[in-house]
């Protein structure tokens, strides 16, 4: 074993990379973030509107009323027409149109007359603004008159009034009531709002085998949105509905009826290969179908395959064209996406302002990702004036909605102290809630403040547990920072061998003071045997990559290399002086006997015998 030099072997990590990037532009947001939440499919189906309600639930009332021509109403159009038809029989006319005027005439005078089917056609103009001023509270009257005749339609209307205080109080229970009394009629349209109440248990208790019950019933009538919602029911195996490919089942029975968000569903399935097997193309097909009919999450969709060339070929101008299309609905990813293209200047002008009023618009809606990327340009003063209070409030809004980046961010910036007031206690508090979630580089910090009494009492017992858990998840800085534990034998029985084991697993993902460390364990044969070429070779690797210790070992090594060349060649002199020492002193010897014969006396010691 060679001795240990002066210079300090180990060194832990303090954190990863640059510090100095918080404010140098170099730490925004990644571009998949966002994405990867996007496509997780209980959020993209789950929250899809289509999915949430008979007649279906939008962002604003005016959206809700142009999509009133619904499933529940297609009874109420073939009624009205068969208005149409009497009426012009009666007139004598069998092809010609006749005036709404007259129509809403003839309606309203046969649901006067108690007609029920009249009365729900009444509610239903009224609803609609039609033939008569929009008036909802008059709706809830005529659908009221109606449902107390018993009439399914109308009680599932009066349902669908209450559920969204439409002309009356919200009242959810009332809503399942009635939902309930026309499901019990056959109605599929009550079934399927019935089995949504279930679902997501309004009105009702939240049963999921109840709500797949209702569903299967409206399903067996080729209810499309039944069909779609068993879908999401069987891809998040809820109430014993089935599996992926029985969602895939689900879904293309309600995409074949041209329904846009189960085309895009099924696209998603397809893209990612459950239930059925991956097929790009296949994916693309039906995102485009759900995209042509305007549906944002599948153009946001076809947008990210044109930005990746994923399926498709590679296009920057097509992915804008997309995310633009979407984001003008208000769909708060595509406008993030598309904030994302003006910040890099792909398939647009470069332009930071555009990218700041996308991702506020993003932000506004309460997208984490575009609240992320909206703070780093406060920070940074890029498309927007610098402000570093408004780029910190913007991450604690994505943070407290569970944004691990948003947490590890304001970890790292009250860590260091140089944006904002160093605060220990606020970063390990932040740092904390990131490594509650599994993120790899905070439970990594955590370890360190414990490790280091940052924020929190010095504890190396914690602080082993905290780097076991970063390191078992492969982070390289949490293997360096254990090893150098178990090196230094800090909260663990020192153990060099498990030592370089930890270096070795940093070291093998390039991490340069893992490769270090792992160089010098070579170098002075600690837990290993001592393997000089391959410390070097560890040694230069990391120098490369200017990893200081690594240049200050390489530097000492050197050193000592030359002193122990010094040490050889001095003492090849000295050996080569001694033996010619030796040599002059045998010549001397030898010179001195030979003049000694000469003068007729010889020495004893070198006088020769012969036996006669």
């Amino acid at each position: 074993m060679r001795n240990r030099p002066t210079f300090l072997m180990i060194a832990m990590a303090m954190v990863i990379g640059d510090p100095s990037r918080e404010i140098s532009g170099a730490n925004i947001p990644p571009i998949d973030q966002a994405d990867t939440e996007l496509m997780a499919a209980d959020s993209a189906i789950a929250n899809e509107a289509i999915s949430e309600a008979h007649l279906p639930f939008p962002q604003s009332e005016d959206e809700e009323r142009e999509k009133i021509d619904a499933a529940s109403v297609s009874e109420v159009d073939e009624i009205i027409g068969n208005y149409l038809e009497s009426i012009n029989q009666t007139n004598g006319n069998f092809a010609g149109p006749v005036s709404q005027k007259l129509v809403t005439r003839y309606i309203r005078a046969s649901a006067e007359q108690g007609h029920a089917w009249a009365q729900v056609i009444i509610g239903y103009l009224y609803v609609k603004g039609q033939g008569f001023s929009q008036d909802d509270a008059k709706a809830v009257r005529w659908f009221l008159l109606a449902a107390e005749q018993g009439e399914p339609a109308a009680q599932n209307w009066l349902g669908f009034m209450y559920l969204n205080g439409f002309g009356v109080n919200p009242d959810s229970v009332a809503a399942a009531m009635l939902f309930q009394k026309a499901a019990d009629q056959g109605l599929a349209d009550a079934q399927y709002n019935l089995g949504r109440a279930y679902r997501r248990g309004e009105g009702v208790s939240r049963d999921d085998r109840l709500a797949v019950d209702y569903l299967r019933r409206a399903a067996a009538t080729e209810h499309p949105w039944a069909q779609f919602e068993l879908g999401w029911m069987c891809s998040r195996q809820r109430g014993g509905a089935g599996d992926d490919v029985d969602a895939v089942h689900w879904y293309r029975l309600s995409a074949a009826s041209g329904f846009a968000s189960a085309q895009y569903n099924l696209g998603f399935m397809y893209e990612h290969g459950r239930g059925v097997e991956r097929n790009r193309d296949q994916a693309l097909v039906f995102y485009r179908k759900a995209a042509e009919q305007n549906h944002a999450r599948a153009q946001r969709a076809l947008g990210l395959m044109y930005r990746d060339g994923d399926g498709v070929p590679q296009s920057d101008t097509m992915a804008v064209e997309w995310f633009r299309k979407s984001a003008e609905q208000g769909y708060s990813l595509a406008q993030g996406s598309l904030g994302k293209m003006y910040l890099d200047g792909r398939g647009v002008p470069q332009s930071d302002k555009d990218a700041a009023r996308w991702f506020r618009a993003g932000a506004f809606q309460g997208n984490t990702w575009s609240q992320n990327n909206l703070a780093w340009m406060y920070l940074v003063g890029r498309g927007v004036p610098k402000d570093i209070d408004a780029g910190i409030a913007l991450l604690k809004q994505a943070a407290s909605k569970g944004s691990v980046w948003a947490q590890r961010e304001l970890g790292q910036l009250f860590f260091w102290g140089k944006v904002v007031k160093q605060n220990d206690v606020e970063s390990l508090k932040w740092f904390h809630k990131a490594a509650d979630q599994g993120d790899p580089a905070s439970l990594y910090m955590m370890g360190l403040m414990h490790a280091e009494g940052r924020g929190v009492k010095g504890d190396d017992d914690k602080a082993i547990e905290w780097y076991r858990l970063a390191a078992d998840k492969n982070f390289p800085a949490a293997q360096n920072n254990l090893g150098t534990m178990y090196a230094t034998g800090r909260g663990v029985p020192k153990d060099e061998s498990t030592a370089v084991h930890w270096y070795q697993e940093a070291a093998e993902q390039e991490f340069t003071l893992g490769q270090t460390n792992l160089g010098l364990m070579y170098l002075y044969g600690k837990g290993v045997d001592i393997d000089e070429s391959l410390a070097v070779e560890l040694l230069k690797k990391a120098a490369d990559a200017d990893q200081s210790q690594a240049l200050l070992a390489l530097e000492q090594h050197a050193q000592e290399q030359a002193l122990k060349q010094n040490r050889q060649r001095s003492m090849i002199a000295l050996a080569a002086s001694v033996a010619a020492l030796l040599l002059l002193i045998c010549r001397l010897v030898l010179r001195s006997n030979s003049n000694l014969e000469l003068a007729g006396w010889r020495s004893p010691r070198f006088r020769c015998h012969s036996r006669s």
